[in-house]
């Protein structure tokens, strides 16, 4: 394939790479069928309207392609349904595909249609670069995205662009986040609709273009005589489909002699497509009846068919097979596929139940047969509310069937708002009964959920329910969706200023979970006042708003910022440190059990603040403070404390570390290393991932502290483990293997074996420089010190030149970091120019400079002595003796002796 391929042992691919689709000389549909069949023509696969009205947007696109400054580069199309997505992206694509590119087509796996063996070749050979194009996007898991853009494809040394093509924006926010961290420039694209008022006249030329070919289709000579039957202004018609739409109902209707029963909405307008529909298969029921055709399905079981399509589209003959039997349509399933692929016929000759297209004439089809809506001259399927209960039930071998999220997406969509109405009872009935079912149908689904106006109150709190207490990647976007909602309507139902703290701090938590950061921090700011009133009239819940104050803290810090999140867990701390005595001293549902654990993690949250604002030894004390809370939880319940236990000890090793305090490092970090590993060897998947880093930083104390043959163990493993977990999910734990990488660079360095040294060094800066281009303000630090530590293994190569270049590229850094923020990132300036003149210092021309760079290290460590007098001594002395070394060297040089 040229490519990978991720597969889960229990549910096949995760997704399948195939080439575009292109349409056979047997798939053009002939006129007559067209004429029967009016939908085809709006199906983007069969291209019957010219590609026309996104100009701009595809001059953008292939703008955005051929930007020589991104090797790599992924933009996420969004609009609502109807607005030519899938057009816009396919026409790219085949300009892209002319142009020299490779176009590759991704196909979300669960359910999809396995492309044929040997039929994918997706080696680059002389191709200018690839593409690939990934419709729906938004209905993935997050976690399913991630494998994606891990993919060897997408990694080549040619141009590689990633056309994610959704509805909503949502999911992109996460999936953002996840590319940033593989270095890939990312930007989204709103596809707004077209305009009326001004610009009413693009919305006229788009209908003329759609009516022209349609008219062709249906044979009409002169096409000026069909006139829209609707006012193309208004919001509907900023759709290209409602245009289209409006279009195909003006010809048809004009080609029929039916112009006295034109719809005057977009209601209508489908109902009027479907009925074409519905005529069309009772045609060739009676048809195949008098002139013994193969067509031998009566117009009500293929309405059931097609009803049972929208629902679970195209599928594997046998699946579709199975699906029919639980149907009990009283006709053999083999006819009813047969006769349904002639009205529908499926791309693959191997797959059936293509559904109606385009989705949004599926979704109006669904809502127009479900019963209880409001178009009497369409009524409602008695039979509909049962094919949908079967559909979406666990009846497929005790399983939930692979459709479920399509499903309950299509459902959700067809009763959004402006959509059905009467939908939402149904979705109501059926999730009231399982309301797992929304979990199953993934996040996509739990979005579209709550923006359903008619959605029960009690549905959505049944579904909250079932809410994971953490985070879920998969989940949270939906998730916080839901809570959203029923915040909103909680909020409007009561005054109560309790109600509404607590109501706003769930949010918070879970709009953070979402990665929606600015939007937690503004419910968390917003439950303020309340908790303010509530603590002056009860003490006792002046704690719960100290734990609020917390979560708030560690938003910011989310968000970078940290003189803010230091001053909001200042104050958590403050008013949680009244209630200690009692914590300390009681056993009771007041006391330890139940404030300790809170106080802890406070105490934990000020440590990070205050070490984030280059503060080690007032981070210090803190976290000194909370390893003493958590020792004694730990001895009364392990299970329960012992994880957070060897958190706080790893916190206190780190700080320690920082404050230069290098051989008292390492015994906390072993004592957590311990701890981890026992937890990890009876839960891996729990404590895997927090052993790796506890390891990790056990060898890089153990490297500060000079111990360099200890460190080799820990680092080694460690990056044994992490490159593992990597390899499951980069984007949590790539940051994590370039420390770890770098610290056995550094063990490897010392132990004298340094090209493994200079590797290491190496591999840990490409994944840095990756990190860096995503996020800079939280990665560049590290990769400043990574800089540093590769200019010392090549130096000890001889490698002298390149040496030289990473310690000034690190040098840069720090002065632009400290410039920024002097309090926490001077410090490592002065350690880096002591590198750097070092390194100038091997070469005559380069020790003025060197003395310069000296000076500058000395000036900072004196005044960084004052804060944290043991680690500025050790720099102090190192730069101190260095400048004595040098004007020594110096003096040599010159005769007189006067050089400095």
């Amino acid at each position: 394939m040229g490519a990978d391929l991720h597969v889960f042992q229990d549910r096949g691919p995760i997704y399948y790479l195939a080439e575009p689709h292109s349409l056979e000389p047997g798939e053009q549909i002939d006129a007559a069928s067209l004429r029967k069949q009016p939908s085809l023509l709006l199906n983007a696969r069969y291209r019957v309207v010219d590609f026309g009205g996104r100009d701009s947007e595809l001059g953008d696109l292939e703008a955005w392609r051929d930007d020589v400054g991104r090797r790599i580069a992924a933009r996420w199309l969004h609009g609502p349904g109807g607005q030519g997505k899938t057009r816009l992206a396919a026409e790219f694509a085949a300009d892209s595909g002319a142009a020299g590119w490779k176009i590759v087509t991704v196909i979300h796996g669960r359910g999809a249609i396995a492309p044929q063996p040997q039929s994918v070749d997706l080696r680059l050979d002389e191709a200018r670069g690839v593409l690939l194009v990934v419709d729906y996007a938004d209905r993935w898991p997050l976690s399913h995205l991630a494998w994606l853009f891990n993919n060897a494809l997408l990694h080549h040394a040619v141009p590689t662009r990633l056309l994610m093509v959704a509805r909503s924006a949502q999911s992109w926010i996460p999936a953002r986040s996840v590319l940033r961290e593989r270095r890939v420039a990312t930007d989204q694209y709103l596809l707004r609709p077209l305009a009326d008022g001004d610009e009413l006249g693009v919305r006229v030329q788009m209908f003329n273009m759609a009516r022209d070919r349609f008219a062709a289709a249906y044979g009409i000579v002169d096409p000026t005589a069909v006139t829209s039957p609707v006012s193309l202004r208004g919001s509907d018609f900023g759709l290209i489909l409602a245009l289209h739409m409006a279009a195909l109902v003006a010809v048809d209707a004009h080609a029929n002699g039916e112009q006295a029963q034109l719809p005057h909405d977009m209601a209508g307008l489908s109902a009027y497509l479907l009925d074409r529909e519905r005529r069309h298969w009772a045609l060739l029921y009676e048809n195949g009846q008098k002139e013994q055709l193969d067509f031998k399905t009566p117009s009500e079981v293929m309405a059931r068919a097609v009803f049972t399509a929208a629902l679970t589209g195209s599928m594997p003959f046998s699946q579709g097979k199975a699906i029919l039997h639980q149907l009990d349509l009283e006709i053999h399933p083999d006819r009813i596929l047969s006769d349904h692929g002639a009205c529908y016929p499926c791309p693959d000759a191997e797959s059936v139940l293509e559904p109606l297209y385009p989705d949004r004439l599926a979704e109006d089809f669904l809502a127009l047969t479900l019963p209880n809506h409001h178009v009497p001259e369409h009524p409602g399927a008695v039979w509909a509310t049962d094919v949908v209960e079967i559909l979406t039930g666990q009846a497929f071998h005790g399983t939930v069937p692979v459709h479920i999220a399509r499903a309950i997406t299509f459902l959700a969509a067809a009763a959004g708002p402006g959509r059905w109405d009467h939908v939402a009872a149904h979705l109501n009935r059926l999730l009231g009964a399982s309301p797992a079912m929304a979990m199953e149908a993934g996040s996509a689904a739990l979005t579209l959920l709550a923006d359903v106006p008619g959605i029960d109150t009690t549905v959505l709190e049944a579904i909250e329910s079932l809410f994971p207490e953490g985070k879920n990647a998969d989940l949270d976007l939906g998730i916080a969706a839901v809570v959203d909602r029923l915040a909103r309507r909680r909020l409007a139902m009561t005054q109560d200023p309790l109600t509404h703290a607590r109501v706003r701090d769930a949010l918070a938590q879970r709009l953070h979970n979402a990665g929606l950061h600015s939007e937690a921090i503004v419910a968390a700011t917003s439950a303020w006042p309340a908790w303010r009133c509530l603590a002056r009239t009860n003490p006792d819940l002046e704690s719960v708003f100290a734990i609020s104050l917390c979560n708030l803290s560690i938003y910011l810090l989310a968000v970078n910022r940290r003189r803010d999140a230091l001053m909001i867990a200042t104050r958590s701390v403050e008013i949680l440190r009244r209630w200690k005595p009692e914590m300390l001293r009681r056993e009771s549902a007041r006391g330890l059990l139940v404030h300790a654990p809170t106080f802890a993690a406070a105490l934990t949250v000020l440590s990070a603040c205050l070490l984030r604002m280059g503060q080690p030894s007032e981070a210090l004390i803190s976290a000194t403070e909370a390893v003493v809370i958590r020792r004694r939880l730990a001895a009364g319940d392990p299970t329960a404390h012992e994880p957070s236990l060897a958190e706080s000890l790893m916190s206190v090793s780190g700080i320690l570390n920082e404050a230069g305090r290098c051989q008292e490092a390492v015994l906390p970090a072993e004592e957590a290393v311990g701890i981890l590993r026992r937890l990890a060897d009876d839960a891996p998947n729990a404590h895997e991932p927090a052993l790796a880093v506890a390891l990790s930083n056990l060898g890089f104390f153990r490297c500060r502290a000079k111990r360099w043959q200890e460190a080799l163990v820990p680092a080694e493993e460690a990056v044994k483990r992490l490159r593992r977990l990597t390899d499951i999910n980069a984007a949590a734990f790539e940051p994590d293997l370039a420390r770890s990488l770098s610290c056995l660079g550094l063990a490897l360095s010392e132990a004298e074996r340094w090209p493994e040294a200079v590797d290491a060094q190496v591999e840990a800066l490409i994944i840095r420089r990756r990190l860096v281009a995503a996020d800079a303000d939280v990665y560049a630090h590290d990769l400043a010190g990574n800089l540093t530590k590769l200019s010392v293994g090549l130096a000890d190569l001889d490698r002298w030149e390149e040496a030289l270049h990473h310690s000034l590229e690190a040098v840069a850094i720090r002065r632009r970091l400290a410039a920024a923020n002097p309090s926490a990132y001077e410090f490592d300036l002065g350690i880096a120019l002591i590198g750097l003149a070092y390194l100038l210092g091997t070469s005559r021309s380069g020790m003025p400079l060197a003395l310069e760079a000296l000076d500058e290290a000395i000036e900072i460590n004196e005044r960084a002595a004052e804060s944290n007098p043991l680690a500025a001594g050790v720099n102090l002395n190192s730069g101190r003796i260095l400048r004595t070394h040098l004007v020594e060297k110096i003096k040599e040089i010159n005769s007189d002796g006067d050089a400095v």
